[in-house]
């Protein structure tokens, strides 16, 4: 039952809004008329407590109203319960406890990653120490394997060759020693001294990581060769050469492209990796593919050997890494 507030100057006022009842008491049992017809009008639920006597005042009165309020709850009215269940151990840690038991499920936890990391499979991520790469097309249709390598006629040739192709990479890398300059011829004299020996020739100095390949680009072509070299010394104190050369009418050497790089500027003129001949584009004529590999970047090229040239038919990742050439 809602009851109006009391005001002090209700004790000075009568009639039926003073607040006062027929019997004095201070309160009255008679609810005021409301005003509104549709206005829900609340009341007490009849308990134990109407029927004893009215002995007590209006503040007891409203005591008794409100503990029986508190004891007759509606049995059909929903209640909230505080659950004294024990948490889960990964809940009470900051984990989110899975549904699921799957054992590769991902969960997350509270706190920082140690500086190891997470462990990585090997990938293509990087450039690894030992990494080895091979060339292949997708293509619809099947084609005839076609075997790149040359095949010599004579096999001296070959040697003759590369040993060309190496010097001109030493002198590229500043690796063969300056000539001595001409001696002086001695003045004559009556008696003849016994000739001195020239002294043997120094070894040529050694090519690090020589790579050497020879390719048959076409059927009935003449052979193409590349070879790949660097100094020895700390990373970037190294210079890197590579020589894409044909045998000219006479046999001698000529070389199509050379790319020459050090250490301390790769990332503006990448080093030149043979990866392998493939046929690109589909016409029996294969294409060199290269690695360019930079200090922190690497990109691939295609090159194409005709009538003397060698043609960049195609680079990754666009710009100009790669493009610098002899």
């Amino acid at each position: 039952m809602l009851h109006r507030k009391h005001h002090a100057d209700d004790s000075q006022a009568g009639g039926p809004g003073s607040g006062k009842g027929t019997d004095g008491s201070g309160s009255s049992d008679a609810p005021a008329a409301p005003s509104d017809p549709d206005r829900p009008v609340l009341h007490k639920k009849a308990d134990s407590s109407e029927s004893k006597p009215a002995g007590g005042t209006a503040g007891s009165s409203t005591a008794s109203m409100g503990s029986g309020a508190s004891e007759d709850a509606d049995p059909d009215r929903p209640t909230l319960q505080r659950s004294h269940k024990t948490k889960p151990a990964a809940e009470a840690d900051g984990e989110s406890a899975p549904a699921e038991t799957d054992p590769d499920r991902p969960r997350l936890k509270r706190g920082k990653a140690d500086s190891n990391g997470l462990v990585v499979s090997p990938t293509l991520m990087g450039l690894p120490q030992e990494m080895e790469q091979a060339v292949a097309v997708s293509d619809a249709k099947t084609h005839a394997d076609h075997p790149w390598d040359f095949a010599w006629t004579n096999p001296e040739d070959e040697g003759k060759l590369k040993a060309s192709l190496e010097v001109i990479a030493r002198d590229t890398l500043g690796l063969n020693p300056p000539a001595a300059p001409a001696k002086k011829a001695a003045k004559r004299t009556t008696t003849r001294k016994a000739a001195t020996p020239p002294p043997p020739p120094a070894q040529p100095a050694p090519l690090e990581g020589e790579e050497f390949r020879v390719f048959e680009l076409a059927y009935g072509s003449g052979a193409t060769l590349v070879l790949s070299a660097h100094t020895d010394g700390p990373a970037a104190q190294q210079k890197f050469v590579t020589l894409i050369a044909q045998p000219d009418l006479y046999g001698n050497v000529l070389v199509l492209k050379k790319n020459v790089t050090d250490g301390a500027h790769l990332d503006d003129n990448p080093r030149m990796r043979l990866i392998d001949a493939v046929d690109a584009m589909a016409d029996n004529r294969g294409e060199l593919l290269f690695e360019l590999r930079g200090a922190t970047q690497r990109q691939f090229a295609l090159y194409r050997i005709l009538r003397g040239q060698a043609e960049q038919l195609f680079v990754t990742g666009g710009g100009q890494f790669g493009m610098a050439s002899e």
